[in-house]
């Protein structure tokens, strides 16, 4: 079961049982088909919707959602995340990065990401040489890139912003 908020409007109760999904207790049949990297066809109550999954972001248990044409931001909850916020631990409210530093002064040898790139955890980033060693810049979070200050070549300074995320 997992609580499904829908512009920080709505809320649902959204279960998956078998082939049928159910929301707020009643069931629906449901047909859903992957058409590309990242969109769906969906067949639900002889209606269809095309959806496109626009940034999602495992970490925060929240997507942005484009279906038929209207962009739609959810957030969800599982039941772990519901018994965590009971015990009054949020993991929403936990810090979230927003840009990457330079980590020391050094001079940038390979750029990873471009501007709407959407990365995970883990991904490279940058490649930053610093004497004479190069250092592999890796993201902390999944975000998408809104803008790198860096280029080939460039030399840096020590906390010089050089990727801020969405």
């Amino acid at each position: 079961m997992y609580k499904v908020t829908v512009n920080q409007q709505e809320t649902f109760e959204v279960a998956f049982l078998r082939a049928q999904v159910s929301v707020n207790g009643g069931e629906s049949a449901t047909s859903l088909s992957k058409v590309g990297p990242s969109s769906y066809h969906i067949l639900s109550g002889n209606k269809s919707y095309l959806a496109e999954v626009l940034e999602f972001c495992p970490k925060e248990m929240r997507c942005t959602v484009r279906i038929n044409g209207n962009n739609y931001e959810m957030s969800i909850k599982d039941r772990f995340s519901e018994l965590l916020l009971r015990l009054g631990i949020d993991i929403a409210s936990a810090p979230r990065v927003s840009e990457i530093k330079a980590p020391m002064p050094g001079l940038v040898l390979q750029v990873f990401v471009k501007e709407g790139d959407v990365i995970s955890a883990g991904d490279n980033l940058f490649t930053l040489e610093a004497m004479k060693m190069e250092n592999i810049i890796k993201s902390p979070v999944s975000a998408t890139v809104r803008s790198v200050k860096m280029a080939l070549g460039d030399k840096v300074e020590k906390n010089q912003v050089l990727v801020a995320f969405l």
